[in-house]
C-alpha cells in the first residue's frame, strides 16, 4: 500500500503514516508550549523575592512568583465559570 502525496511515511521503521498537515499543527503546538514554558520560567526566576500580601483581615508573606501564579489561576477559574454561566444561560 503506497502513501498518498499528502502523507508522511517511513515503512522501514514501522511508523504509521500521518497526514502532513496534522504534523505541522502538532509541531506548532509543541513550539508554542515550549515558548510558554520558557517565558513562565523566566517570570518565575525573576520574581523570587518575598512580598507581604494583605487580603481582608489576613496578612501573609509569599514569593511574588507564587502570588502571580495564584492570581493567574484565580482569573482563569473565574473566567471559565463566567463563560459556563453565560453559555448555559443562553440555552
Amino acid at each position: 500500500m503506497q502513501p498518498e502525496n499528502n502523507e508522511v511515511s517511513d515503512q522501514r521503521r514501522g511508523e504509521v503514516s500521518v497526514p502532513a498537515k496534522m504534523d505541522a499543527k502538532k509541531k506548532a503546538k509543541i513550539i508554542a508550549i515550549i515558548v510558554f514554558v520558557v517565558l513562565s520560567l523566566i517570570v518565575i526566576l525573576q520574581n523570587t523575592e518575598q512580598v507581604e500580601t494583605k487580603f481582608l483581615f489576613f496578612s501573609f508573606t509569599v514569593s511574588r512568583a507564587l502570588l502571580l501564579i495564584f492570581t493567574f489561576l484565580f482569573g482563569l477559574i473565574v473566567g471559565m465559570l463566567l463563560i459556563t454561566y453565560m453559555y448555559r444561560r443562553s440555552k
